[in-house]
């Protein structure tokens, strides 16, 4: 099983990921990454830069500007 990801943003648009490998913060204090690979718990911060890595592509996102997130398993 594989993890997806659909995120809404404020704006309106529409990003998806496949085959999420890791949810990555990056710290804006010291740039130092917080790499999250337990989508089931996964909490969607307030603000901070995020990536969103898929086996194929990354979604580079400010947290601020995600109206939801969706994380969900697919065989």
């Amino acid at each position: 099983m594989s993890w997806n990801a659909e995120i809404v943003l404020k704006s309106g648009k529409v990003v998806a990921v496949a085959d999420l490998v890791s949810i990555n913060r990056i710290s804006q204090s010291d740039s130092s990454v917080s790499k999250n690979t337990d989508f089931e718990n996964f909490v969607l911060p307030s603000k901070g830069m995020l990536s969103f890595v898929g086996k194929n592509n990354i979604a580079w996102l400010e947290a601020s500007d995600i109206e939801y997130l969706l994380l969900f398993r697919v065989n």
